[in-house]
């Protein structure tokens, strides 16, 4: 990927990680230390749990493409689709492509 940054600003090109599915640390590129945030590409009936040092008390998750299963580590969950963009969840257990195309989500989290 690449990264240009000036005073106060960055810019990713991830242009060539589209369609490729896989987990991919954005937030480690922008130098990002109180947080993260991942890019999440998913097949279909694909299945994304992040690692206990991937996300913080509270996330937050952007469907950019696709329909998307939120697991909650209370046992809840809920889907995201065209009707809801984001959703604020702490207790991120898993995400999973229940679609047929790729899933593309961003997780930012604190």
């Amino acid at each position: 990927m690449n990264r240009r940054s000036g005073s106060g600003w960055s810019l990713i090109d991830a242009s060539q990680l589209a369609r490729e599915p896989g987990a991919y640390d954005l937030g480690a590129l922008l130098g990002i230390t109180t947080g993260s945030v991942w890019l999440v590409i998913l097949r279909a009936a694909e299945r994304w749990v992040p690692g206990d040092d991937m996300l913080g008390e509270e996330s937050a998750i952007v469907r950019r493409e696709g329909h998307v299963l939120v697991e909650h580590a209370d046992g809840s969950s809920h889907t995201l689709n065209d009707g809801l963009e984001l959703a604020t969840n702490p207790g991120l257990a898993a995400v999973v492509n229940v679609g047929t195309e790729l899933a593309e989500l961003l997780v930012v989290s604190r």
